[in-house]
């Protein structure tokens, strides 16, 4: 989460996944991440393009290249640990 917020990306634990779908789909992933051992798994919501959300105000959206830079972020964590410098990724546009 640091890594992200040091990015200027928007982003907050849940402790739940969603409703139905996504919540089967996470705890799918953490029973077989238990089974295999030593995995590491997670589950992160992606919101809406602000082009989905022009007709619904009250909804959450982020731009496409945010979505990027954060899907990159998270690699890297995952890939170099927590002591990973987040301003060494190079961004094209910051968050709406």
């Amino acid at each position: 989460m640091n890594a992200l917020h040091q990015a200027g990306i928007p982003a907050r634990v849940s402790n739940t996944a969603g409703t139905f779908v996504c919540n089967h789909i996470m705890y799918g992933v953490l029973h077989y991440a238990a089974q295999k051992g030593n995995v590491k798994a997670g589950f992160m919501h992606i919101p809406y393009l602000p082009s989905q959300v022009v007709n619904k105000p009250d909804q959450p959206s982020m731009a496409v290249e945010t979505v990027r830079a954060t899907l990159e972020t998270i690699v890297h964590v995952l890939a170099h640990g927590e002591s990973y410098e987040a301003q060494n990724i190079t961004y094209t546009t910051p968050h709406e």
